[in-house]
Order: structure tokens, then C-alpha cells, then sequence
């Protein structure tokens, strides 16, 4: 019987301790995909800022190009 007992503790600390990796495992899986989620974020905000930094260069450049052109009409 103390056999048996024995075994039964063993089958149970082995459990638990396959429990509590696997518990660990779903904690850093979800930490992961919360990081993952939140780099996607980040590059997708970078990516607009920058087609917006972009787009307002081309606007500055077109008045620039524009209000040069009107100075010269303006002078004649």
C-alpha cells in the first residue's frame, strides 16, 4: 500500500507540475500575441504618419512652386 501511495503522490506532483508549465505557457502565448497586436498597431500608425508627412510636403511644395509662379506674375 505505501507503494501505491507513493506513486499516487508522484502521479500528482508530476501533475501538477505539467499543469502549472502549461499554465505558464498560456500566460506567455497571451502576453505574446497582446505585443504582437500592439507592434501591428504601431506600424500601421507609423506607416500612416508617414503617407501623411508625405502628402503634406507635396502640398508644401506645389504652394511653394504655386506662390513663387503668382510673386513673378504679380512683379510684372
Amino acid at each position: 500500500m505505501a507503494i501505491m501511495d507513493t506513486l499516487k503522490g508522484t502521479v500528482n506532483t508530476a501533475v501538477d507540475t505539467i499543469s502549472t508549465v502549461a499554465q505558464t505557457l498560456v500566460e506567455k502565448n497571451r502576453t505574446n500575441a497582446k505585443l504582437n497586436r500592439l507592434r501591428f498597431i504601431m506600424k500601421n500608425e507609423s506607416e500612416l504618419m508617414n503617407r501623411a508627412y508625405i502628402a503634406l510636403g507635396k502640398q508644401y511644395y506645389e504652394n511653394k512652386k504655386g506662390g513663387s509662379t503668382k510673386q513673378a506674375e504679380s512683379e510684372e
